[in-house]
């Protein structure tokens, strides 16, 4: 039997990235309407990476006043309720993962994986057959109990070539599907129940723990067949039931504001335990917004990060504490979309022309460190025989090699503008790239890379 908690080397697949690591300002409650938890890093930019957040990372705590009600702002609104078809970045994963349950949970914090809607599993030596021993406790918002004859009905459903949505392609590492993670036959997925409460997968490759937990476990979500199992395959995902899903995970919908606010309801007898607030509010609110919110304690826990302006001001306020971290704990990432930047030569001279130094020295004031890695500094697997050095000719040189267009003119989608950016930007021109900003929300900056 597996161990219920599991130490796991956490892997991070990222596509092509030039990396510089920002240390961390943290914000924590002295008084006035108590934050939940610290709020993060500040950063002149996107926090890297999706992870989806943890069941009790900000709702499992001690400091919220019974009954109360918890407020997070986020900085976008998320795409779709239905995780499943929903846009893969943070402000979804933190609305979404309070209302659709996953089988595991990924403890980001110390490396391991936990249990959640599954108690315990067990792994083939093979590693390519995966037995879920479910929670009997696990029921939908509605009250009816979660079986693994629900999870079942869900991946053949989401596997049906009729049903096209954005998450399908997680399903094709399972038998029985193809590239696309459409089913090869009728009901063909290797998902399969032995009993109400044991829930088999099996996958074409090994599949290992660290890679199932941070991959693919995110998009994996429990659906109530009970309501779902009569809509037609043709109008799944336009079904009215997805105005006010009802989910396994720790909150239900009470009522959303399309674009604004998401009000949930706080299940008590959530298996895993809850917090003592009764409701939970995700608000959008606007970058700049956030400190004033915060003093004006509209807020309790926020999203992004707080400027280093802020951080940096000498400010003191009645409802919050500004504490700098040990280490840095943010990745400023670079994503590049490797179907459009094909040759990794040229991805290479990217890295090898940014000036991290001096990016580290104008976008974070100095809180940080320049890195050739995106493992945070601090982390046991932190490397510190990388080293980086910039090499402008090296990066020329590399071009040259790859025959690159110095008249190409590749497109920088971002939220906003900083002075970090600025300075990258001319760091290219100055290797034969060039590049020009293109200003979109957050979901459009994702639809954008997945369209390339």
């Amino acid at each position: 039997m597996k161990s219920p908690s599991t130490k796991i080397r956490k892997r991070v697949r990222l596509t092509v990235l030039s990396v510089m690591c920002a240390a961390a300002v943290f914000l924590s409650s002295c008084g006035g309407t108590p934050a939940p938890t610290p709020t993060g890093a500040a950063s002149t930019s996107e926090p890297s990476g999706s992870s989806t957040p943890a069941v009790g990372d900000s709702l499992t705590t001690s400091d919220v006043p019974e009954g109360g009600i918890i407020t997070f702002a986020l900085m976008h609104s998320w795409t779709k309720l239905n995780l499943w078809d929903a846009e893969d970045d943070l402000a979804g994963n933190m609305v979404l993962d309070k209302i659709w349950d996953k089988l595991v949970y990924a403890n980001n914090e110390d490396d391991i994986v936990e249990p959640r809607a599954a108690k315990s599993w067990d792994i083939s030596g093979d590693k390519r057959e995966w037995t879920f021993h479910l929670d009997e406790r696990s029921k939908f918002s509605d009250g009816a109990p979660v079986t693994a004859n629900d999870w079942v009905f869900t991946f053949q459903t989401i596997s049906d070539p009729e049903v096209i949505c954005v998450m399908k392609n997680y399903l094709s590492v399972l038998e029985g599907t193809d590239g696309s993670g459409a089913e090869l036959s009728e009901n063909s997925i290797g998902v399969s129940a032995k009993d109400d409460y044991t829930l088999v997968m099996k996958f074409k490759l090994p599949m290992f723990e660290d890679i199932f937990a941070y991959k693919y476990n995110s998009k994996y979500c429990v659906l109530p067949q009970h309501l779902l199992k009569d809509v037609p395959m043709s109008t799944f995902l336009t079904d009215s039931f997805w105005t006010k899903p009802i989910g396994s995970g720790p909150c239900k919908i009470r009522e959303e504001v399309t674009g604004s606010s998401i009000t949930l309801d706080v299940i008590k007898d959530y298996p895993l335990g809850n917090t003592n607030a009764d409701t939970v509010v995700y608000k959008v609110v606007e970058y700049a917004n956030y400190v004033p919110s915060l003093i004006a304690q509209e807020i309790d826990s926020e999203q992004g990060y707080i400027s280093y302006d802020d951080a940096t001001s000498g400010k003191t306020y009645d409802s919050f504490n500004i504490i700098q971290a040990k280490y840095p704990d943010v990745a400023t990432l670079l994503f590049i979309n490797n179907a459009n930047v094909t040759d990794k030569r040229v991805r290479q001279a990217m890295n090898l022309a940014i000036d991290k130094q001096t990016y580290t020295d104008v976008a974070v004031k100095g809180f940080g460190v320049p890195s050739e890695t995106y493992v945070i500094p601090g982390s046991k697997y932190f490397n510190d025989t990388l080293t980086y050095e910039r090499n402008v000719d090296g990066a020329k040189a590399l071009l040259a090699d790859a025959g690159w267009d110095s008249n190409r003119v590749l497109k920088w989608a971002t939220y906003g503008t900083d002075a970090g950016q600025l300075l990258i930007q001319q760091n290219f021109a100055e290797a034969g790239i060039k590049v020009e900003f293109v200003t979109l929300d957050i979901p459009s900056i994702f639809v954008g890379m997945i369209n390339g």
